[in-house]
């Protein structure tokens, strides 16, 4: 699930060990369409990654769940369908009344097995969208 795009989840954008941009990094990248609008989402990989991941201190969630998604929207989760064999921690901030709850916000860090190691696949981000 890529919740800020409304679309399932793809492997879309992947950069593998080295290639990870450092945030000096200026190249810009069209990262998919911006809810609401559809307009083009064109960003560095440092202003993506702060805009669209990692928006909040998930290290402080108040809930983190491993296995079961807390964040669910109108978008289903196709986690699992992508990595079958995934196991995945979501760290969740649920909505606020005050916003009647449409202010949650999720970071879900995926897994798989590699050898007697597991291997972070995916970082998906959830939240309330249009």
């Amino acid at each position: 699930m890529d919740s800020e795009n409304q679309s399932p989840l793809r492997r879309r954008s992947q950069f593998i060990d080295a290639e990870l941009p450092s945030s000096s990094f200026k190249t810009t990248y069209e990262w998919g369409s911006a809810d609401g609008s559809g307009d083009p989402i064109r960003l560095t990989f440092r202003d993506y990654f702060e805009k669209f991941v990692y928006d909040q201190d998930f290290a402080d969630a108040p809930n983190v769940s491993a296995g079961k998604l807390l964040g669910t929207g109108n978008t289903p989760s196709n986690i699992l369908e992508v990595y079958p064999k995934a196991s995945f921690v979501e760290y969740h901030y649920p909505g606020t009344d005050k916003n009647g709850g449409m202010d949650w916000k999720s970071l879900v860090v995926v897994f798989v097995p590699s050898g007697s190691d597991w291997k972070l696949v995916s970082i998906v981000h959830g939240q309330w969208t249009i």
